[in-house]
């Protein structure tokens, strides 16, 4: 995480841009809502094109057996009646991890978003193959060849354009797939290699821009995390880690998801197949289905062997556990009714929403927990952005009063091991820095962008701050002293309830020997923290240790919650503080 301020002092405006400032925020919940927008539409995109799922399957059916592909009416009804879109689509719009992936600003949401509308641009050329194969003999029809160039686009982008290699593991079933459906497979070759050489020289050029040099960072990431254990530098988790994250996030959807290709399996070769749905050994090779659940697997493969995890590495296979799950419903709904006299489409439809939204509520509590209990950090960071500029427009004008054309020093919001949420510096105005106070933390910290970026002219200074064995690196703490507010996260009852006159914890009553690293240091200031320091706001932040488990995964509304809360707070200077004047 790099923040784009300034490395020292002398380096800062002595001057707050009102208009900049008051809009930083803004800005950022706009690049959210965009990001979130962006995955909304995607996530419609594809499932209008699950519609042809059943298609392809029944398309492959026919040609296979009869040589005589599905009828144009046929093909009209079998996408208008298909439940799978529906059911993707609601396990979508209510799922946690969606919830969360969506708006988040990062290299594996964007992948994610990419190989959603891939897919769909793949699922859409069944509809234009099945015409083709109707009218005319030429399979490379432009509509239908159109649509796998729009799929190779989308993955290119994915692979190359976001700094993430490791996302091409992804896109290769769709590739593999897409070379056995055309005519002629070479052209197609062909072409993603010169649209491959276009796309890197495109980011080469932006990369050099910004870097002053020509280099690949999709190479070097892919090479620097290639290398032996060199992610166990950043933490090292058991796999039961990502089957936790990946249940509170998805619930039973998880399981069934992952379940679906060996159930899919199950009902192709061993179940016999009923009689009002196409199914065949032969053809399943052919079936879209197979291929659109197997990047999910290869992505498991490959990342769940490796020691360093993260939630985030999970984002790219969301969409698929919900196809998944809508699938292996589907089979097993149409095995189950297809031999009632009362079966009906609409009739599954609406059963399958029944049986879909126990799993739906469940994820939009697991949301609701996540939404009250963890977003202080964020509205600490907006309340002190907003504290920042109230009391420079004050410092200002009593300047002007006084006549008084003193050098301003920046303002330091200190933070020790809450270093990591600190959301992002849109949340700092132009006179502001963040700084680190030294914690138990050891490994190596973010820093904020010199002057030059990230040109080769920063060279000779960044070399100093940064190291590839995730080392700390002593010279870039602050001391408590140059700190104007400080950010901590403390328990209520360890230190008191907190007066209403928003007084400090006093760490003289402290029950235990854990006190706040920030605490500490401000005790330690001169004068200590009761006449140094003034707490200004603080919000709740769910204490995981001590709220049960079932309250601290789900949001279970009414007064007896059995939930505990910390307080994520932020005190600030009491000299730095104006009066209204």
């Amino acid at each position: 995480m790099n923040m784009n301020m300034n490395m020292n002092y002398s380096e800062y405006s002595n001057t707050v841009d009102d208009y900049d400032d008051n809009h930083k925020v803004l800005v950022f919940r706009l690049l959210r809502c965009t990001l979130a927008l962006a995955t909304a539409l995607s996530e419609l995109r594809l499932c209008q094109s699950l519609t042809f799922l059943k298609l392809s399957h029944a398309f492959y059916y026919s040609d296979n057996h009869n040589n005589n592909p599905p009828t144009s009416s046929y093909s009209q009804q079998s996408s208008s009646i298909s439940s799978i879109p529906f059911w993707t689509l609601f396990l979508l719009l209510t799922s946690a991890g969606m919830f969360h992936a969506g708006p988040a600003y990062l290299p594996s949401s964007t992948v994610m978003l990419l190989w959603m509308n891939s897919a769909s641009h793949q699922l859409q050329s069944y509809k234009h193959n099945n015409i083709v194969k109707n009218n005319t003999a030429n399979t490379d029809d432009t509509s239908y060849i159109n649509h796998i160039h729009w799929a190779v686009l989308w993955g290119l982008l994915a692979v190359l354009g976001t700094g993430w290699p490791f996302s091409a593991i992804l896109f290769i079933p769709l590739g593999i797939h897409s070379l056995f459906r055309v005519k002629n497979p070479i052209s197609l070759l062909t072409k993603v290699f010169i649209l491959s050489i276009l796309l890197q020289s495109i980011v080469m050029l932006v990369d050099y821009h910004y870097y002053g040099t020509l280099l690949s960072p999709t190479l070097r990431i892919f090479t620097y995390n290639a290398s032996s254990n060199s992610d166990n530098l950043y933490g090292v988790e058991p796999l039961s880690y990502y089957i936790k994250n990946i249940l509170l996030n998805w619930n039973v959807v998880a399981i069934l998801g992952i379940l679906s290709l060996p159930i899919l399996c199950l009902t192709h070769f061993i179940l016999s197949p009923p009689s009002c749905n196409y199914s065949s050994k032969q053809t399943f090779i052919q079936d879209m289905r197979l291929w659109i659940l197997l990047p999910m697997y290869l992505w498991l493969i490959l990342v769940l062997p490796r020691p360093h995890k993260e939630e985030r590495f999970l984002f790219p296979i969301y969409p698929i556990l919900a196809i998944g799950t809508s699938i292996v419903l589907d089979e097993l709904l149409d095995r189950i009714l297809c031999h009632s006299h009362h079966y009906h489409q609409r009739k599954k439809l609406i059963l399958g929403l029944l049986i879909l939204s126990p799993m739906a509520l469940l994820s939009i509590s697991r949301a609701a927990t996540l939404s009250t209990g963890y977003t202080s950090p964020l509205q600490l960071y907006n309340y002190i952005h907003k504290d920042i500029i109230i009391q420079t427009s004050k410092q200002d004008k009593q300047d002007k009063q006084n006549s008084t054309l003193a050098k301003k020093q920046p303002i330091v919001i200190c933070t020790g091991g809450e270093w990591y949420r600190f959301p992002s510096s849109f949340h700092l105005p132009t006179n502001a820095k963040l700084a680190f106070l030294k914690s138990s933390f050891t490994g190596q910290l973010p820093k904020p962008f010199h002057t030059h970026g990230s040109r080769i002219e920063s060279l000779p200074i960044q070399i100093k701050l940064f190291n590839d064995r995730n080392q700390d690196i002593n010279n870039v703490y602050e001391t408590i002293e140059n700190c104007s507010y400080v950010v901590e996260l403390y328990s209520p009852h360890q230190f008191g309830t907190l007066s209403n006159s928003c007084t400090p914890p006093d760490i003289t009553t402290s029950t235990t020997t854990s006190i706040p690293e920030c605490i500490t240091y401000m005790n330690e200031d001169e004068g200590g923290l009761s006449t140094t320091w003034t707490n200004i706001m603080e919000y709740d932040f769910l204490d995981a240790q001590k709220t049960s488990t079932l309250h601290r995964i789900l949001y279970i509304p009414g007064k007896r919650r059995r939930v505990e809360y910390l307080k994520y707070a932020v005190f600030r200077r009491r000299e730095y503080s104006v009066s209204n004047q």
